[in-house]
């Protein structure tokens, strides 16, 4: 790896939990989906991970491959990765956040978004990350690879 490889910092001992900034993404996300302006900077993303449009930002009105609903029928992986955004752009703390109850197709791009920045991550179930391209620091250690990655999971 070269020397401008990103670290993505992920916890996944128990005792990081209650230290979580979000521990609750779906919760948390009241917080993200009233900034109608961030919502339309980020729709993009809204399309790549759910398939879903927002066609209407008074009422949060969007379309998806299931019919009309609300912006808060997300999938919870994308308001983890909405969630992880909006700190990203409002705060320069390190904060930590719960990426447990995303799935594994979006939790790729959430370590991706997060690697180098001030979000740190907690993981509280088995992944296993495709980008070899991220340095992936588990519980202050320095992993390559993916038995390396698996063997690393600590969720005493």
């Amino acid at each position: 790896m070269g020397d401008n490889t990103k670290n993505v910092n992920i916890f996944t001992q128990s005792k990081y939990k209650e230290k979580c900034k979000i521990l609750s993404n779906d919760t948390w996300f009241d917080n993200v989906r009233t900034n109608r302006d961030f919502l339309k900077k980020h729709s993009g993303i809204i399309f790549m991970v759910d398939r879903a449009e927002i066609i209407d930002y008074k009422n949060l009105t969007m379309v998806t491959p299931f019919g009309t609903t609300d912006i808060t029928k997300l999938s919870t992986g994308c308001k983890t990765l909405l969630n992880i955004l909006y700190l990203m752009e409002t705060t320069t703390e390190n904060v930590l956040v719960n990426v447990t109850e995303a799935g594994d197709k979006v939790l790729d791009i959430i370590f991706e978004t997060a690697a180098g920045t001030n979000i740190d991550l907690y993981l509280g179930r088995v992944a296993c990350p495709a980008n070899t391209n991220l340095r992936y620091n588990v519980n202050g250690n320095i992993v390559e690879g993916d038995a390396d990655f698996l063997d690393s999971l600590d969720f005493d």
